[in-house]
């Protein structure tokens, strides 16, 4: 009798021994699958830029940590319902013994509770959980993609909360969890061997499939759900693009108003001493009415103003744009050209609507800038000339007040208003104490 058979192991078994096979992935090579690099993802989380992770890795359930995620990114064709991927994933979790936890439209989580093999070490208040949580979007370049995310966690019963198993865990000088990673791999082997075999890949847009030909280029369309994330991800790109032009206009505008409001400050016992009502100034009803909101704008509590970089996007939403996206033509059918030209393919009609559907919201996100950015504009250069036209006509106001009080450290006509005291104060130069005049002249 051999050592296999003596002790009942075969070279099936053997191969499928997860100690060693842990190098090896049941993933197999593929141009539409690939793993995405949790170095890159935890490099993403912990810099500055909001932006370079995607909002849905921000709110992911159980742990909240991208990067302690195994997150396989499958890129799927865009005439498919999310609604099919889905059950197909369902069909294989399920069948895997994972039951789902948590479902919302764009995204789905399954769950398992695990028992473990052993209770030393304190485990025995501890549970182990397999999990994985799918979502489907579109990714930076504006492909459809569905990311598949496995994690094994560990409950602890005696703290009620979740811990994720971490390889320089303490406790796991040789990774107690390495079988149920290996379960997860295989059960992301099991994924991909499906959806490749339903076609649903991308690169199954293009192939001699019975996909491909039950569906006649006539009644070649886009799946609404690519749709609408293709329209919200082009949304997301201009609302972060108007902010960044928005910003150095309202802390422009910003700087103009708090130096008016200095200024304001500085004048005021002067303007008390006259009698000096700004707002009576204008003698046009109009002016006498912006120069209200202008005052009000200007002597606004400069301890408590400060610059939020999503005010400027968030104003703007308040506008109504003059092209919404559900007016969008996003479906500018090149179905008409694939029937002058029958010897096309699918694949290539479908391209074409991908390709037309991206022009579309990209020239309508274009437009709907633009016009943004020029009322903002428009915005700043109004609050500018106001706190600008304020500044003159409190300087004037005084210069031109019976009685106005002139300096007397200049000597000048009695009629020159350009020596009127503007501001006096005590102050110190090079120790010595004097006294600061300021004139317009």
């Amino acid at each position: 009798m051999n050592e296999e058979d003596e002790f009942g192991m075969s070279k099936t078994t053997r191969d499928a021994d997860p100690m060693e096979q842990e190098n090896k992935s049941a993933v197999k090579d593929h141009p539409d699958f690939n793993f995405l690099d949790a170095d890159e993802i935890r490099a993403a989380v912990t810099s500055e830029d909001k932006r370079s992770v995607p909002l849905w890795m921000t709110r992911m359930p159980v742990e909240k940590d991208p990067s302690q995620w195994t997150i396989l990114e499958v890129q799927i064709r865009p005439d498919r319902s999310w609604e099919v991927i889905k059950e197909l994933i369902a069909t294989v979790c399920i069948g895997k013994g994972l039951l789902v936890t948590e479902e919302h439209p764009n995204s789905v989580l399954f769950r398992k509770k695990v028992t473990q093999e052993s209770m030393a070490r304190g485990m025995a208040n501890s549970a182990t959980f397999l999990n994985v949580y799918v979502h489907n979007g579109v990714s930076p370049s504006k492909l459809r993609v569905v990311d598949i995310c496995t994690l094994v966690s560990d409950e602890n019963k005696l703290l009620g909360g979740m811990v994720s198993t971490r390889k320089n865990a303490l406790w796991a000088a040789q990774d107690h969890n390495q079988p149920h990673k290996y379960t997860l791999d295989q059960l992301l082997g099991a994924l991909q061997v499906t959806l490749l075999s339903q076609c649903l890949s991308l690169s199954h847009l293009y192939m001699a499939s019975p996909e491909n030909s039950m569906d006649s280029v006539e009644n070649a369309e886009l799946d609404e759900g690519y749709v609408e994330d293709l329209k919200r991800a082009f949304s997301s790109e201009m609302k972060a693009n108007m902010r960044d032009l928005c910003i150095p206009l309202e802390s422009y505008a910003y700087d103009q108003e708090f130096a008016c409001a200095l200024l304001i400050g500085l004048l005021e016992p002067s303007l008390k001493k006259y009698g000096i009502k700004l707002t009576d100034t204008p003698t046009e009803a109009t002016e006498a009415k912006d120069v209200k909101e202008e005052v009000s704008a200007a002597t606004v509590s400069i301890e408590g103003h400060s610059i939020n970089e999503d005010e400027p996007a968030l104003n703007e939403e308040k506008v109504s744009p003059p092209h919404e996206p559900e007016t969008l033509n996003t479906s500018p059918s090149p179905n008409e050209a694939a029937a002058s030209d029958p010897s096309k393919l699918y694949g290539e009609v479908v391209s074409e609507l991908v390709q037309n559907l991206w022009r579309v919201c990209k020239e309508d996100c274009e437009v709907r800038l633009r016009a943004k950015i020029d009322e903002k504009q428009q915005q700043v250069t109004a609050r500018v000339e106001a706190v600008q036209s304020l500044r003159t006509r409190a300087i004037r106001a005084i210069m031109e007040a019976d009685g106005a009080q002139m300096s007397s450290l200049n000597q000048s006509p009695a009629d020159d208003r350009s020596n009127v005291l503007l501001y006096e104060a005590p102050c110190m130069v090079n120790g010595i104490p004097v006294t600061l005049h300021v004139t317009y002249g």
